[in-house]
């Protein structure tokens, strides 16, 4: 391959990475201000009392203390953290993906001779 086709080719993907850049920043923004909106005061405090609710049936005597919801409380944002990790890398991967295969066809577009 020539360096000058490959000097544009890198200067596509560099425009597909900007494009995907702000279009990922587009979705989060719009995701955080949905998240904000969704959790208003009446839902923070329902849910709150809910679990606590919960917490309460569910505690058997002697056995579990704050100590351990607290632990059980970091076990479960760890895992959630890991699951949200892992989703954010097989949705980077397919965007790679996908921005490799637009290099190449518009390489390939680029090497045919116009009609």
């Amino acid at each position: 391959m020539k360096f000058g086709a490959l000097q544009r080719r890198v200067k596509r993907c560099e425009q597909v990475m900007a494009v995907r850049i702000g279009e990922t920043q587009g979705n989060w923004g719009v995701l955080s201000q949905v998240w904000r909106q969704g959790w208003s005061p009446l839902r923070i405090v329902v849910v709150g009392l809910a679990g606590g609710f919960i917490a309460g049936k569910l505690e058997v005597p002697g056995k579990v203390n704050g100590a351990r919801w607290l632990q059980m409380v970091g076990s479960v944002s760890s895992l959630f953290a890991s699951a949200q990790a892992a989703f954010a890398t097989v949705v980077a991967a397919q965007a790679a993906e996908t921005a490799d295969d637009a290099a190449e066809q518009a390489d390939e577009a680029a090497e045919q001779p116009p009609p």
